[in-house]
């Protein structure tokens, strides 16, 4: 019996505008061209940058001209169609996640594991990922049919004890976890070293313009 995390509810469909997310998420590479001096994260290039709070995602992604997905863009991109809870049946998941299974307890590479239909990697598992919303259990009851996403007033952005929205489970989470639907939330102000992010662009590149997306 998988456990229901709190805010799961109620079922709603959503209609999602066009978007680009990133492949994998943001790496130590990438994320060493917007902030050099990053102390915390000294892993490789290839793998994802964590220890990261919810603002310097923030600010990182609006560097390269992004933004951090909202939740429905990350839930619709991680279950990829899939009528499952994963993007795959429970029994293939070791192929497609870094998680409490196989990944021995730390970060991998990026891109190391299948990618789900869309080509997308690492979803489940390898490091929580920061979405752009606030946290709150009873938005589904709530929220627009339309492009959803909870922003709160700019004020409360300075708040570091407000909550926003994590998803996908890291290394160390059970499966449960690390499926397409299960919300989970930290402080603003909160980094580990199992979070990290990746980037939404709602724009089309022109011809020959760098893109991380």
């Amino acid at each position: 019996m998988l456990f229901r995390s709190q805010g799961e509810s109620p079922p709603h469909r959503v209609a999602l505008s066009p978007f680009a997310i990133s492949a994998v998420p943001v790496t130590n590479g990438l994320y060493r061209l917007f902030g050099p001096g990053h102390a915390p994260s000294r892993g490789a290039d290839d793998h994802p940058v964590t220890d990261v709070t919810w603002y310097d995602a923030v600010v990182c992604a609006a560097w390269f001209g992004c933004l951090l997905p909202t939740e429905a863009q990350w839930e619709f991109a991680c279950g990829a169609g899939s009528p499952h809870e994963w993007c795959c049946d429970e029994p293939s998941l070791c192929n497609y996640a870094w998680y409490s299974e196989n990944a021995a307890g730390t970060v991998q590479p990026v891109g190391t594991r299948e990618p789900n239909s869309l080509g997308l990697f690492d979803l489940h598992g390898q490091v929580w990922e920061w979405c752009r919303d606030d946290y709150d259990a009873a938005y589904y009851s709530r929220a627009p049919g339309q492009d959803p996403v909870n922003l709160a007033s700019p004020a409360s952005w300075q708040t570091p004890q407000r909550h926003r929205v994590t998803r996908g489970g890291s290394f160390c989470s059970l499966a449960e976890m690390c499926r397409s639907r299960f919300r989970f939330h930290e402080p603003a102000g909160f980094w580990a070293r199992d979070l990290g992010f990746r980037l939404v662009s709602t724009g089309l590149p022109s011809p020959g313009e760098g893109h991380p997306c």
